[in-house]
């Protein structure tokens, strides 16, 4: 069963871009965004509803990268979490309500490297993935890493 964050929940997953550096951080606890599995396979950031972010299946006893989910609220906040197969979605941050602008990311230490605008929930179109892009570029994220960047969509 998809699980849908409580209000009380949700403000641990915003993240914001840290204005002297440009990294991605969760406003709330202050961590770097870091969707990459550790070199000993542990997850880089703890969620409180998650615990620390799992790896989403494992296949000869290595783990496997989880994917990382993002949704940007009405409000312009943007929630970072990592999906978890039938159970973490992008409806679960705003409890299916709708958003500006979803898709996936990774991060290393707080340093944007990857963004796509796939979200079979929402279906994204190319121009909110755009606007999602600017909006990150206006508040000085750092978008040196990401490379080849396509303003398209699957849907």
């Amino acid at each position: 069963m998809v699980r849908y964050l409580s209000p009380e929940e949700l403000p641990h997953y915003e993240v914001v871009v840290q204005p002297d550096t440009g990294m991605l951080m969760y406003k709330v606890s202050g961590q770097l965004l870091h969707t990459f599995l550790d070199s000993d396979g542990s997850p880089g950031v703890d969620l409180p509803a998650h615990g620390a972010a799992p790896p989403c299946g494992a296949r000869d006893g290595a783990p496997k990268q989880p994917k990382w989910i993002w949704v940007v609220a009405p409000s312009g906040r943007l929630y970072v979490a990592p999906k978890l197969r039938g159970q973490f979605h992008h409806s679960s941050f705003l409890r299916g309500a709708a958003v500006l602008a979803a898709g996936n990311m990774m991060a290393e230490h707080g340093r944007l490297v990857r963004l796509t605008a796939d979200s079979g929930h929402y279906w994204p179109q190319p121009d909110h993935f755009r606007w999602f892009y600017d909006h990150l570029m206006s508040q000085g994220a750092d978008m040196s890493s990401l490379s080849n960047i396509e303003f398209r969509t699957k849907h």
